[in-house]
């Protein structure tokens, strides 16, 4: 027995602190096919080092035959890009979460030589870190991935990754074990307790540090849609016989059965400090939150599905409006300090006063089919109002429309911007409480501070071909920043300007379009999305 500890050097920071390395051997039995079978730490990712050291204590006798795995997980074409992708259907309470899948984070099944086995049902959830560094960017974690699978499946010879599912510091869930996310495929996570459970590892060490709010939110979400399809309640406790633990880091010997919550943390069957004490002390806290996301009733059909916090999630208020065809989208119509839903249909505008379904409260004509629609505050009296966003013919420029009233009538206001092929956006982007336009090219935004005056006074790069442009006042601050979607990913941006993500989180999936507005009339925007148009 050992203790194991790593220090990784960056050219330019020099050597980080040490991290404890938990023992990591917790696979069902061995793989027939493999070569051998080797116990040892978790995985680490050091990221761009320069430099690595390793510290091995003996607990007890003397160690030998120490080796050091370096893994490169080398760039692959599901890097530039991953999708999100809808869970195949399956009779659940709970909607279904966006999740990668394998092949988004570029596993190679090449490596999985060990056929999957199921169990006879599901009886609970293990919640699990990877005691990996927490020092990762969102486009490190498909390679983070590859990385662990790598480890599990060929150096420690368990034929593929042990975890069912994975949820990074962003929020996002990950696809792990190959056999199906809505199977009992039996994992490679809890020694002893790999067969009816699901492992839900969250990546980084939760023995350094909190747990991020976006990671806490989708570890229930995706254990919250697992539990709705075998009937479990999050809040009971089950009876669970260890199977094979047997020289894996479990407390109980084969064939003991023990009484454990339905949702436990690692450390509960394992001599192990899994999940990390700041996520084993928020264990009645996960609990609380899967029960409560499987209290809210399934809407699935058109309409829109609004999120109370820039997170994955379910949705906190989901409606019907507006039919096939429409383009909805959302402004405070009556200054009531909360957005409201629009469709707009053949040139007309219909706007609803209440985030619910029903008749609309204001029908006016403005623009033409074929238009973009946009809204917002032209001339700051308080008061949103519509505009379209028309794409001339040709290579000519695009031109707005913007209308001061909720009634038919001309535009009040007309200037040409950007061109054909652009999406509109629109949002108060210095703070002035006056709500202006702008154009997003191809990764490229070209917003103006002036309707009256309409010439682009920035210019940025934030997004990539192919993303849904929102905007939104993500922190409250009184000035909108910036956001993109791509397949079911959000990543906002406090700032109207170049730079790293504010946030990065999984709502929805490729085919929703998405929106962003003040549900509660608390001064934050989050984001939503509409389905089914």
């Amino acid at each position: 027995d050992v203790r194991v500890s790593i220090r990784t050097r960056v050219a330019d920071r020099g050597w980080s602190a040490w991290t404890r390395l938990d023992a990591d051997n917790d696979a069902v039995a061995p793989n027939p096919r493999a070569g051998a079978v080797r116990d040892g730490t978790s995985a680490y990712w050091t990221g761009p080092s320069t430099g690595i050291e390793l510290e091995v204590l003996p607990t007890g006798g003397s160690p030998n035959d120490l080796r050091l795995t370096l893994i490169d997980p080398k760039r692959v074409a599901a890097d530039a890009a991953p999708v999100a992708t809808a869970v195949p259907a399956a009779a659940g309470d709970v909607p279904a979460p966006a999740i990668y899948s394998r092949a988004a984070w570029g596993a190679d099944e090449n490596l999985m030589d060990w056929d999957p086995d199921y169990a006879d049902t599901l009886i609970a959830a293990t919640i699990h870190h990877t005691a990996d560094t927490n020092d990762y960017d969102s486009d490190d974690v498909p390679g983070m991935l590859r990385s662990i699978y790598y480890y599990h499946s060929v150096t420690h010879g368990w034929g593929d990754i042990g975890y069912n599912m994975l949820v990074d510091k962003f929020g996002r869930i990950w696809e792990g074990r190959y056999g199906g996310l809505a199977s009992t495929v039996i994992g490679a996570h809890a020694g002893g307790f790999n067969t009816g459970t699901v492992g839900v590892s969250m990546i980084g060490n939760y023995d350094m540090v909190e747990v991020p709010e976006a990671a806490m939110d989708a570890v229930a979400e995706a254990i919250a849609w697992k539990l709705s399809l075998y009937g479990l309640d999050p809040t009971a406790t089950t009876r669970i016989t260890s199977v094979g633990g047997s020289g894996t880091t479990s407390k109980y010997p084969p064939g003991t059965t023990v009484t454990v919550p339905v949702v436990f943390g690692h450390q509960e069957v394992g001599y192990t400090a899994c999940p990390g004490r700041y996520a084993w002390a928020r264990m009645g806290e996960f609990r609380d939150r899967i029960d409560a996301k499987m209290q809210i009733p399934v809407f699935s059909g058109r309409g829109f599905y609004l999120r109370g916090a820039n997170a994955g999630g379910p949705a906190d208020i989901a409606f019907a409006y507006g039919i096939a065809g429409d383009i909805p989208l959302v402004c405070d119509w009556n200054s009531d300090g909360v957005d409201t839903p629009a469709v707009f249909r053949a040139g007309w505008f219909y706007i609803r006063n209440s985030l619910t379904g029903g008749p609309a409260h204001i029908s006016m004509q403005f623009g033409t089919a074929g238009d973009r629609p946009v809204c917002g505050d032209w001339d700051g009296d308080g008061d949103q109002t519509p505009g379209v966003f028309r794409q001339n013919g040709g290579s000519g420029p695009g031109t707005f429309y913007l209308r001061n009233g909720l009634t038919t009538g001309p535009s009040d206001l007309r200037f040409d911007y950007g061109s054909r092929g652009d999406q509109p956006v629109a949002g108060d982007w210095n703070g002035d409480s006056l709500d202006t336009v702008g154009v997003f090219r191809d990764g490229s935004w070209h917003l103006t501070d002036s309707t009256s005056n309409p010439q682009i006074t920035l210019s940025f790069g934030y997004g990539t071909v192919g993303d849904d442009a929102l905007a939104g006042d993500w922190d409250g601050n009184g000035a909108d920043g910036v956001g993109v979607q791509r397949g079911g990913t959000f990543y906002e941006r406090n700032q109207a300007a170049a730079g790293p993500s504010s946030a990065v989180f999984t709502y929805g999936t490729s085919s929703d379009d998405p929106l962003a507005g003040d549900w509660d009339g608390n001064g934050t925007d989050t984001v939503g999305i509409t389905r089914g148009y």
